[in-house]
């Protein structure tokens, strides 16, 4: 039986994922939130590097539990994607510089040794 996601479920699940990325020091980007139809998974988030922007969407149907605790553990999981967000956003640039690696790498470190405290 497939649950619905609402505004009240967005705000639980948005809530959830603006204190983890606070936590952990990825407030450095501009954060949009959706409820949208998604095929594959629960949520997701879409980056823009270069604008510093990211479109987190929680799916409206999911095939499972859609309980306030199922969408706290699904919003830290989206939310652990920022975590690697510049390093991901540059495996898929064209042309990277070493400078930009090494910064990606050093913010991603920083980001989890305040996860890992």
């Amino acid at each position: 039986m497939n649950r619905k996601n609402g505004p009240k479920q967005l705000a639980i699940f948005r809530r959830e994922f603006e204190r983890l990325v606070k936590r952990w020091g990825c407030e450095d980007w501009r954060y949009y939130f959706d409820l949208a139809t998604l095929a594959e998974s629960k949520a997701q988030v879409s980056r823009n590097l270069t604008g510093r922007a990211c479109t987190v969407t929680l799916g409206v149907d999911w095939p499972c539990d859609n309980s306030p605790d199922e969408l706290r553990k699904t919003a830290r999981h989206e939310a652990a994607h920022m975590v690697t967000a510049e390093l991901s956003c540059l495996a898929g640039a064209r042309w990277v510089t070493k400078d930009e690696v090494d910064h990606a790498d050093e913010l991603t470190v920083r980001r989890l040794e305040r996860i890992l405290r």
